[in-house]
């Protein structure tokens, strides 16, 4: 597998390619919907208790018991935690302040915990319950309590820690159905024939090929469009209903040791306005 150093000097150099062609009888720029997305680039090893990291032990305040899974109690596996005031400046403090902190449970009494979403677009997306994910403010380096076990192994077994050192910037294409919803507006999304409507607005003929030519990147990243394996299942905000945008996904197997179902990706979601909601969405294929 292509470690995420390998990757993204191929597709900011197709990107820059395909945009520099004309598309002919077209009324619609696809490079307006362009947004930046951002790759991890790590060192193996845990950094310090502040640090933006993949596994490894996180910050925790003083005297704060282990995060335990809401489902089944048994103590969580850091997946993630981004330390906000390091991110790239474009996105620095976008998704708030302090730590943002993602937990799994991988306790084998717990399994595949979700419900279904009653606030979504695109397909009904199916909630993942036994995470935690949160923001925290950190006050001094914390607290070390001693690291838990998970099923009798030792916390870290099947997750190595990594840190993030630096963030690498490309260019990411959206998905088709939210192509189709920067074009005419979430609420449409279900309407029928609005891929054909865009394609042709591009001045292509069909949209078989889209994803060959603007893809949107399946790998570990941060910001960007999310990859929807199945389609889109992009919850709403519970507080407001506006449809929620990618923090970070990660892709199975990359950075984490770990696979989503069957090598799917997984996308942790917040409400742009409500930054204390969030939402964990994985599929595969």
């Amino acid at each position: 597998m292509k470690t995420s150093e390998e990757k993204p000097f191929s597709n900011s150099n197709k990107f820059y390619n395909i945009i520099s062609e004309p598309v002919v009888n077209s009324d619609l720029d696809i490079t307006q919907f362009v947004r930046p997305a951002w790759k991890p680039i790590v060192t193996v090893g845990d950094g310090d208790r502040l640090a933006s990291k993949f596994s490894g032990r996180p910050w925790l305040a003083i005297d704060e018991t282990w995060p335990g899974c809401p489902c089944c109690a048994e103590p969580l596996q850091l997946f993630v935690q981004l330390n906000l005031s390091q991110l790239p400046k474009p996105v620095r403090e976008e998704f708030g302040t302090g730590l943002l902190q993602m937990f799994h449970c991988m306790s084998d009494k717990c399994g595949f915990e979700v419900e279904e979403g009653t606030i979504y677009y695109g397909r009904v997306p199916l909630l993942i319950k036994n995470v935690i994910i949160r923001l925290v403010q950190p006050v001094g380096m914390g607290s070390t309590p001693p690291l838990p076990q998970i099923d009798g192994e030792d916390y870290g077994t099947y997750l190595s820690a990594k840190t993030i050192t630096e963030w690498l910037e490309i260019q990411d294409y959206p998905d088709p159905d939210d192509l189709v919803a920067q074009v005419y507006g979430w609420e449409r999304l279900q309407e029928y024939d609005l891929w054909d409507a865009v394609m042709e607005r591009l001045g292509w003929d069909d949209g078989d090929d889209y994803d060959q030519i603007y893809p949107t990147d399946g790998s570990d990243k941060l910001g960007g469009y999310p990859r929807w394996v199945q389609g889109m299942e992009c919850p709403g905000c519970p507080v407001c209903r506006v449809p929620m945008r990618q923090v970070f996904q990660l892709a199975s197997c990359e950075n984490l040791n770990y696979a989503f179902g069957d090598l799917g990706i997984a996308h942790i979601l917040q409400c742009k306005t409500h930054k204390d909601q969030f939402a964990f969405v994985w599929a595969c294929g």
